[in-house]
């Protein structure tokens, strides 16, 4: 179903779309939009969004807005809507983007999401999108939640702009920051930019990984059929299975659901040439094994898994990443994103990162007035426990001299 609504900004007209046989037939607009838009990144497409709904659709309800000047589609909104608790048990009516992981432990974490608009009319897109919430038109709602969307991205300015004409809180936060590097043209052009520690720390990697691997020879493989893909992906998971196990974890990939999504996922994109599943071999055995997508002359490195049990000095998640980085310059892709968190590896090759930032707008309510009541008390709490905690394991004569001075002892 679909219903046309009168004229927003600039001439652009809006469409509320809630079926999902009806956002089917305007899939490939919207893989057009997204090629258009000025950071075309994979998990705006709907190849994301839409095997995302088949597999964590459940118990929410299609909320997707489409903007056109004339005929043209120059925007799209990809929400959809589900109730929300806080706790202990406060229900929200709230909008999201299709993709996003929400709450779900098994997510697929959808990064740098957001509505989609055409490069140069990020105003208007934005400006129409918070005219289309003012008048309900995704349906009634006491919170929208765009989570993870790109911090410097062309509409992000414009959105947060537009949103703040609606009547309700609006809130921004740095979740996490995303590590990039910039692709120079080969992998020693890589090495003069950084320190001479560093550069010669790569090369001993590197010496000692051709030492182990020695007379057995290695291979890097890439899927390039559904037959390579699907044997790409089980080496991906059972080495990734590997690595967390030793961890004393199970790995994203034990979840039926979070690997359903990607074994679909991976044979959407694979035949449009995005997909980069990557795995290394010595002596024919899968060692270390890369998953990534390729969108915009870009790299974004999603996952990864690697053999477990080979000497300290063999690092093989540091060796699979200087092979997928030298492959991309071979290829002329012009940046590699890390996506998302903070993990260590990441600033061994770049100190560049951009923030992944969360929106949120929640309007005036009493059930927002008791979730920011409940939370600050709960803050509080938490800060007079750790003040507790480190009060208690003070020195006692230190404790005493304290309260001597009139300072207030709990």
């Amino acid at each position: 179903m679909s219903n046309n609504v009168s004229e927003w900004s600039r001439a652009l007209k809006v469409e509320f779309v809630n079926d999902f046989s009806h956002l089917l037939r305007l899939e490939p607009q919207w893989q057009a939009l997204v090629a258009a838009s000025a950071q075309p990144g994979p998990m705006l497409a709907p190849d994301w969004a839409m095997t995302w709904w088949k597999y964590y659709g459940s118990g929410r309800l299609l909320a997707v807005g489409i903007f056109r000047r004339g005929d043209e589609i120059v925007g799209l909104a990809p929400l959809c809507r589900r109730i929300f608790s806080y706790r202990p048990g406060i229900p929200f009516r709230r909008l999201e983007l299709m993709g996003s992981s929400g709450n779900e432990a098994d997510g697929v974490c959808g990064e740098y999401l957001a509505p989609i608009a055409a490069a140069g009319s990020e105003a208007d897109v934005a400006r129409a999108f918070s005219a289309a919430l003012a008048q309900n038109l995704f349906g009634p709602w006491d919170e929208l939640v765009l989570e993870l969307m790109d911090g410097e991205g062309a509409i992000t300015a414009p959105l947060i702009d537009a949103l703040q004409a609606l009547d309700g809180g609006l809130t921004c936060r740095t979740t996490t920051e995303a590590w990039y590097l910039p692709l120079p043209d080969d992998w020693n052009s890589f090495l003069q930019t950084v320190h001479g520690k560093r550069r010669n720390w790569f090369r001993r990697t590197w010496k000692d990984f051709l030492a182990w691997v020695g007379d057995k020879g290695y291979a890097v493989e890439r899927a390039r059929t559904p037959d390579d893909m699907r044997t790409g992906m089980r080496i991906l998971s059972e080495l990734h299975v590997e690595r967390w196990h030793e961890a004393g974890h199970g790995g994203a990939f034990v979840s039926p659901r979070f690997a359903g999504f990607h074994q679909e996922y991976a044979t959407r994109i694979l035949k449009r040439g995005q997909l980069d599943l990557l795995w290394l071999t010595v002596g024919g055995e899968p060692v270390a094994a890369h998953y990534s997508f390729v969108s915009g002359g870009k790299v974004y490195f999603y996952q990864s898994g690697r053999k477990m049990g080979v000497p300290a000095n063999i690092r093989l998640g540091i060796v699979m990443f200087i092979l997928a980085i030298q492959d991309a310059m071979a290829r002329g892709l012009r940046e590699y994103d890390f996506l998302g968190g903070d993990s260590a590896y990441k600033s061994l090759f770049t100190t560049r990162t951009r923030p992944l930032i969360e929106v949120r707008v929640a309007r005036p309510s009493l059930r927002e007035t008791t979730r920011l009541t409940l939370h600050t008390a709960v803050n509080a709490a938490r800060r007079l426990s750790v003040s507790v905690r480190h009060l208690a394991s003070r020195p006692a004569s230190t404790v005493r001299a304290t309260a001597d001075h009139g300072t207030t002892c709990l």
